[in-house]
């Protein structure tokens, strides 16, 4: 079953400015210095010389600028979802870099935008060689952090929604185990009531869930169970990041339940998955997986139980996600299949002409 957990790796990765800038766009322009014109010759009657022309003298760019300019257009691409301006913001960022020292105050801030840029370029197009450097930015933006600074626990959740992605994508152990290192210690630096603190133990959850999944050891589930309910429980009503909390503590229910086999697992899975479909709002992209997620547990139940309410409502569920989810994108055969599935599991209960056509 899908994780819920794609908007949290991009929610853990906000956008950071240094201190004392100001989103600027305009860039110095070179500067021109003409040299005067020389006199003509005309008394031999030599032909005139072309006026030579102007001497520019090219000004280095100022990197506060530059990095004004790379904020910019993060914002933009954060509201339009433009691929140019990530990349140019990318190439801005990366300008500014080689322009100052490593003791800079902004260098941290700039190489977490860069590494956040990366990440999400990554996102979009799955290259190596961006969750390569992403990687490699917020891991230069915690070296350059000394222990004690406020911003080093965004630096290393940063750093482990990166090493992550990297996983995921490699399926490197080091890298899944780096991740959940990473994870645990910029929990363990978040003070109790910071904002932030629900997010970061929601990732490390993640992490856990991941790993139980490639060992199967027991500890892991439990431990990212008890994760996900803290980080539910610190998060407040009318968070939007809620339902999407509820609904990986529903998963990691689910999960424990299909290795383990308790009944009590299944109820709560199903519960809490209902809570998060009843808080998500209608248009909300991550409603058809949610509702897909909540049919899957009412069949597991009527498998077990035969309680007939238990598949008409994992059909409506079933039928609510196909609905949603325009023709075209990528997960709505998936929804299909799995209506396809309830159809066929009514009708061999059923056998009836009527289940047979649906």
């Amino acid at each position: 079953m899908p994780l819920d957990d794609n908007d949290d790796c991009l929610k853990a990765l906000p956008f950071y400015k240094a201190d004392g800038e100001s989103p600027n766009t305009n860039m110095p322009a070179p500067a021109q210095v003409k040299t005067p014109a020389r006199r003509h010759q005309t008394p031999n009657k030599r032909p005139r010389r072309p006026p030579r022309p102007p001497t520019t003298i090219v000004q280095e760019p100022d990197p506060h600028e530059l990095s004004d300019a790379a904020y910019k257009l993060l914002q933009r691409y954060d509201r339009l979802r433009r691929p140019g301006d990530l990349i140019n913001a990318i190439a801005l960022y990366r300008r500014a870099l080689q322009l100052i020292p490593n003791e800079h105050p902004h260098k941290p801030y700039w190489l977490n935008n860069l590494g956040h840029c990366l990440y999400h370029l990554f996102s979009r197009s799955g290259g190596a060689k961006d969750i390569e450097s992403s990687v490699s930015a917020f891991r230069d933006a915690m070296v350059l952090t000394f222990d004690g600074h406020p911003q080093l626990p965004l630096w290393l959740s940063n750093l482990a929604v990166s090493l992550r992605a990297r996983s995921e994508r490699f399926g490197e152990l080091s890298d899944l185990e780096s991740a959940l290192e990473t994870n645990r210690r910029a929990v363990a630096l978040t003070p109790d009531d910071d904002p932030e603190l629900p997010r970061r133990l929601s990732n490390l959850a993640l992490s856990l869930w991941d790993r139980f999944n490639r060992f199967g050891e027991p500890n892991d589930i439990e431990s990212a169970l008890e994760t996900h309910r803290h980080a539910v429980a610190l998060t407040p009503d009318g968070d939007p990041e809620l339902p999407r909390r509820l609904s990986n503590l529903a998963i990691s229910f689910g999960t424990r339940f299909e290795h383990f086999g308790e009944p009590s697992d299944l109820e709560s899975a199903l519960e809490t998955d209902r809570r998060a479909v009843a808080l998500t709002p209608d248009g909300d992209p991550k409603l058809p997986l949610r509702l897909s997620n909540l049919a899957e547990y009412l069949r597991t139940r009527f498998k077990r139980y035969g309680e007939r309410n238990d598949l008409e409502r994992a059909i409506d569920a079933d039928q609510r996600a196909v609905k949603l989810t325009p023709e075209g994108r990528p997960h709505r055969s998936d929804w299909m299949n799995k209506l396809g599935v309830s159809f066929e599991i009514r009708f061999t209960h059923d056998r009836t002409q009527k289940n047979f056509d649906e």
